[in-house]
């Protein structure tokens, strides 16, 4: 590679302002609390393996403003971040220095752990200066260009192509081993937990589908890389223990998968105080159930109060009650990742269903009331079959969980209790298609057929809203499996 320093240096302040021109309107500002998160893990990163600092994560209209003669990489010490308002895009890349974060890679990241993976595979890129050997072996071609341009007076698209050159362009698969490697390293001696990196990259795999990501398309994925970053997690732990700053952290727990959905680590230092529980009820797909939801319960509700009230009337309004309030503390515990959001959440998570237990189960009694004293038949339809069962799950499975959360001794400890809620989780999903089904299943009784004419395909309809909504959210590697 023949790329003098001050050239790099150069570039660096060019590519920021062209980083700037090209991302203007979308920058989050400094104090915003995905600005100062993200800054936050930069840092630790940078200084943990005595890179440099953040110089300023503020946009300047003009210039970089340097203090030094040199960017990060050849020597320069000052780093800069933006942070892209776009949550379509799950990206993020640097370039001598620069530090862009698209706010789309945050829920693919999940937590510190994953974006300290992707943060750090990209400051591996500028410590190895792969995007000067990218600039390297094309610069015939960007030489011809200027030429043509000087002759010209015409610009042929130049600014756009060195910055697809310097941003887009994938980088071979020799460069992509030495950012993971370097990365890793970097992570652990910041005391982030390696085993992030394969799990993160596994999920961008999954992601990918029939779609084109950015991220994807410039960090190809297989099988083969994240078994690479596997062979490479001891390297990276023996670095995370040898690091004075990290003494006492706990051992690492190689292919444990989620074995503590609900209590966290025990060496989560750096927590999201900033993270709004609540809106993990309406954030990503998660309105979609919302909108089902509500419209079910919305239907039933409205069609019992146009009719004279019953005690029966009390057992489809306590049943669509305690089914809206699954589905609540369902989408509120579903996204949460570090140990203060999974504590927090938990919490939440078991009074909705504690609320939802006692209204589904008071619908029980009552209906087995109002039957009684018409002397009618009990369990004789394919609803009131799936209700009984759903109810016998419901019981099972509250049971199950608040003694794994609250009285984890009951069942041996509570590393027992972390490493069977994969189980617990499952059958969590299990239940949900019951419930479902036993909705469907009561459109086909006399009462709701003909006197509250809720049709089938409604249901139906708002089921499958519901299932749009938790579905995707859904993470396969929090099975365990």
């Amino acid at each position: 590679m023949d790329i003098n320093p001050k050239f790099e240096t150069k570039m660096a302040d060019a590519t920021y302002r062209e980083l700037l021109q090209t991302y203007q309107g979308q920058l989050l500002p400094p104090d915003h609390v995905l600005t100062r998160h993200i800054a936050r893990v930069t840092s630790r990163l940078l200084e943990s393996s005595n890179l440099g600092t953040l110089r300023s994560v503020e946009p300047h209209k003009a210039g970089l403003g340097r203090t030094e003669d040199v960017a990060p990489g050849v020597g320069g010490r000052e780093w800069t971040l933006m942070v892209v308002h776009d949550d379509k895009v799950p990206n993020a890349m640097t370039a001598y220095g620069n530090v862009v974060v698209f706010t789309g890679i945050l829920p693919i990241a999940k937590d510190e752990d994953g974006l300290a993976a992707v943060l750090g595979h990209e400051i591996g890129h500028t410590v190895a200066r792969h995007t000067s050997e990218r600039y390297s072996s094309s610069k015939f071609l960007i030489i011809v260009v200027q030429a043509l341009s000087a002759l010209t007076g015409i610009d042929f698209g130049l600014t756009r192509m060195a910055s697809t050159l310097l941003l887009e362009l994938p980088n071979n698969r020799t460069q992509e081993y030495e950012a993971d490697k370097l990365g890793l390293q970097i992570m652990a001696k910041a005391c982030y937990d390696p085993q992030a990196a394969p799990a993160m990259f596994q999920r961008l795999g999954q992601l990918e589908g029939g779609r084109k990501f950015d991220f994807l398309s410039t960090h190809p994925i297989s099988d083969k890389r994240t078994k690479e970053l596997e062979a490479l997690l001891p390297e990276a732990y023996e670095a995370r223990a040898a690091s004075a700053a990290c003494a006492g952290m706990a051992k690492p727990r190689m292919g444990a998968g989620e074995t503590e959905p609900l209590l966290g680590r025990t060496d989560d230092e750096f927590e999201d105080v900033d993270f709004n529980l609540w809106t993990n009820l309406i954030s990503g797909p998660a309105f979609m159930a919302q909108i089902g939801g509500v419209a079910l319960v919305v239907a039933i509700w409205a069609s019992i109060f146009m009719h004279k009230l019953s005690l029966f009337s009390a057992h489809p309004l306590l049943n669509s009650l305690g089914i809206a309030l699954l589905l609540e503390s369902t989408l509120m515990l579903q996204p949460t990742n570090t140990a203060a959001q999974k504590r927090k959440g938990a919490i939440v998570h078991s009074i909705l269903n504690s609320i939802a237990f006692l209204a589904m189960y008071s619908a029980f009694i009552i209906v087995i009331i109002a039957k009684s004293r018409k002397h009618e038949h009990h369990f004789t339809s394919a609803h009131s079959v799936f209700g009984i069962i759903t109810y016998i799950l419901i019981l099972m499975q509250a049971t199950v969980g608040m003694i794994q959360f609250y009285f984890p001794s009951l069942v041996g400890g509570k590393e027992k209790a972390k490493s069977i809620y994969k189980y617990h989780r499952i059958s969590g999903y299990i239940i949900f298609v019951f419930i479902i089904m036993t909705a469907i299943a009561v459109t086909y009784t006399d009462f709701v057929a003909h006197v509250l004419k809720i049709r089938t395909w409604f249901v139906v309809l708002c089921s499958a809203f519901v299932l749009a909504g938790v579905l995707p959210r859904v993470e396969p590697t929090k099975f365990g499996f």
